[in-house]
């Protein structure tokens, strides 16, 4: 275990499963990491205190993968653009696939 740079997260490194990020504030897991190369021999995934990186081990060999930045934007449309990417959308409080519209863009709907 050890913390972040900004002291915002503790990391929790568990061998050969991989790491997993906790609010230092709250103790809530928010982020987790599983190992990417689960086969490979004495494999690891550490994510570095900076939070911008990550380092794959197994096999002797190891990778630097850089983090995404987090999102800054506002929640909702955060949201709308991540279910929008997935082909998802939200009805009440189920989470559904979203079929893909057969319509051109523009069309009117059929009736």
């Amino acid at each position: 275990m050890y913390w972040s740079s900004d002291d915002s997260a503790l990391l929790v490194l568990y061998d050969s499963l991989g790491t997993s990020l906790l609010d230092s504030a709250t103790g809530e897991r928010f982020a987790n990491f599983p190992v990417t190369k689960p086969a490979a021999f004495a494999t690891q995934e550490i994510v570095l205190p900076s939070l911008r990186y990550r380092i794959s081990r197994g096999d002797g060999t190891w990778e630097m993968w850089p983090l995404p930045a987090p999102d800054d934007g506002p929640p909702r449309e955060s949201l709308l653009r991540v279910l929008s990417e997935a082909g998802l959308e939200m009805r009440g409080v189920e989470l559904l696939d979203a079929a893909p519209s057969l319509a051109e863009p523009g069309a009117a709907p059929a009736r």
